[in-house]
C-alpha cells in the first residue's frame, strides 16, 4: 500500500443574498413631457452545496495511473418581487446533482511523454416554480470528455501536443427566469433552457529557455452570449437583455511570451492574437466577424530582496471581433504595484494602482437579431491598499485541492 496515493476532499458551502433597491427617476423626452417613475424591486437568493472527491494514484507499468470520482448537489432558490407589478414575481428553484469519474494514466516511451485519460459527467438538473417541478425546464446531461497529450524534447526545446474537450456550464444567475429591472430603458433577464458551452481544443506549446510560443484552434458549441432586443410591452423603447445560446463556431490563437531576467529586472512581454469564424444576425441581416484581436501584455518587476518588489505593467488591446460583440477602438492599461513583507513573512504589505493615467476607455458593439447596442466602459482608476498578518505559518498544512469548485464558480 506504500505505492498508492489516496486524496479525499470534502466540502461545503451556504450562501444567501438579500437585497432591496428602490429606484424614483425623472424623465424629460424629447417632447419636453416630464413624467415621474418609482420601482420597488426584492430579490433573495440561497445557496446549498455540498461536494466530494477521491482521487487514487499508484505507479503501473513504469508510469502512473489516477482514478476518482466527484460528486455535488447544490439547492439555489430565488425570490423576486416588484411591487409596483410592471414585472412579473419569480419563487423558484435549482436542484443540481453532478456526478463523475475519470481516468488518466501517463508514462514515457523514450524521450515520447504520453498522458491519456477520460471523464465521465452526469448531470441532474431540476426545475421548479412556485413548489411545482417544471417538466420542460429540467434535464438531464450526460457527457465522456476524451485528452490526450504527447511531449518530446527536440534538441533543447521543449514541445507539447494537447487535444481535450471542455464544458462550462452557465452560472445559476444566467438560468434564472425572472426579469430584473435596471433602468427605465433596461431589463434584465436568464434563461432556464440554457444549454451548457463545449469546446473541442488542439493545442500545441513549444518553450526554448525564456521564450514561449502557444498555438490553438477550438471548435465551440453553443457559446452563451448577452443578446438584446425590445421588451414586449406597449412602450418599444425598452430593451431586454437575455442570455442564450449562439450558433457554433471555431476559433485559432496564437501567443508568444519572451521572459529573460537582467539581474533584479525580470520582465514578461506577451503578444497574442485571436481569430474567430462566427455569422452573426444584424439589422441588415448576417454578417461574418471575423476581424481578428489582438493583445499586448508587459510586466515588469524589479526584485530588489525576497521580501521586496515593486511591478510596473501595462497593457494594449487593439480592435477585433470576439462573439457576436466588435471592440470600436483600442484600449490599454498602465499598473503599478508594490510588496513588502516584515517579520519573516508575517506581516505583509500590498499597494496596488490600476489605469493610473485613466487610458481604460472601450467603445463596443454587440449585434443580434433585435437591436444593436453600442457600450462605453468609462475609464476606473483604483488604489488598493492590503495588509495581512499571517498568525500561524504551518509551513507543511495539507490543504486538499477542493471539491465542487466549478460549482462554487456558479453559485
Amino acid at each position: 500500500m506504500n505505492d498508492w496515493s489516496i486524496d479525499l476532499n470534502l466540502d461545503g458551502m451556504w450562501h444567501k443574498t438579500k437585497q432591496n433597491q428602490f429606484t424614483a427617476q425623472t424623465i424629460t423626452e424629447t417632447s419636453r413631457k416630464t413624467m415621474e417613475e418609482n420601482m420597488t424591486t426584492f430579490n433573495r437568493t440561497r445557496n446549498n452545496l455540498l461536494a466530494s472527491k477521491l482521487v487514487i494514484s499508484r505507479p503501473l507499468w513504469d508510469g502512473s495511473l489516477s482514478f476518482g470520482g466527484e460528486y455535488s448537489h447544490n439547492s439555489r432558490t430565488n425570490l423576486y418581487h416588484n411591487e409596483e407589478g410592471v414585472l412579473d414575481s419569480d419563487d423558484s428553484e435549482i436542484k443540481e446533482g453532478m456526478t463523475s469519474g475519470f481516468v488518466e494514466y501517463g508514462r514515457s516511451f523514450g524521450k515520447l511523454g504520453v498522458q491519456a485519460g477520460v471523464r465521465y459527467e452526469h448531470v441532474g438538473f431540476d426545475y421548479y416554480d412556485r413548489g411545482k417541478h417544471i417538466d420542460e425546464q429540467s434535464k438531464t446531461y450526460d457527457d465522456v470528455f476524451p485528452s490526450l497529450a504527447l511531449s518530446l524534447p527536440i534538441g533543447k526545446v521543449q514541445t507539447q501536443l494537447v487535444y481535450g474537450t471542455d464544458i462550462s456550464r452557465p452560472s445559476y444567475s444566467d438560468l434564472r427566469s425572472n426579469i430584473t429591472y435596471v433602468n427605465r430603458y433596461l431589463y434584465e433577464t436568464g434563461d432556464p433552457y440554457l444549454l451548457p458551452t463545449k469546446s473541442r481544443n488542439l493545442t500545441f506549446a513549444s518553450s526554448y529557455k525564456w521564450v514561449n510560443l502557444v498555438l490553438g484552434y477550438q471548435h465551440i458549441k453553443d457559446d452563451i452570449s448577452q443578446l438584446c432586443a425590445p421588451f414586449p410591452g406597449k412602450d418599444p423603447s425598452v430593451s431586454l437583455y437575455r442570455y442564450a445560446n449562439i450558433d457554433d463556431y471555431d476559433k485559432a490563437f496564437a501567443s508568444l511570451t519572451l521572459a529573460p531576467k537582467v539581474g533584479i529586472w525580470q520582465p514578461q512581454l506577451t503578444l497574442s492574437v485571436q481569430k474567430q469564424w462566427y455569422t452573426a444576425e444584424t439589422p441588415d441581416g448576417k454578417a461574418d466577424f471575423n476581424r481578428p484581436l489582438g493583445s499586448f501584455q508587459w510586466q515588469n518587476t524589479l526584485q530588489f530582496s525576497k521580501t521586496f518588489n515593486i511591478g510596473v505593467n501595462a497593457s494594449f488591446q487593439t480592435k477585433g471581433h470576439s462573439g457576436n460583440t466588435h471592440l470600436d477602438e483600442t484600449s490599454g492599461v498602465l499598473s503599478f504595484s508594490a510588496y513588502k513583507s516584515f517579520f519573516k513573512g508575517r506581516f505583509i504589505t500590498q499597494l496596488f494602482a490600476y489605469d493610473v493615467l485613466q487610458t481604460n476607455r472601450q467603445y463596443l458593439t454587440m449585434y443580434n437579431g433585435g437591436r444593436t447596442v453600442k457600450w462605453e466602459i468609462k475609464p476606473n482608476r483604483s488604489v488598493r491598499l492590503t495588509l495581512r498578518y499571517v498568525f500561524n505559518q504551518a509551513k507543511s498544512k495539507y490543504k486538499g485541492t477542493g471539491a465542487g469548485e466549478s460549482q462554487k464558480a456558479r453559485m
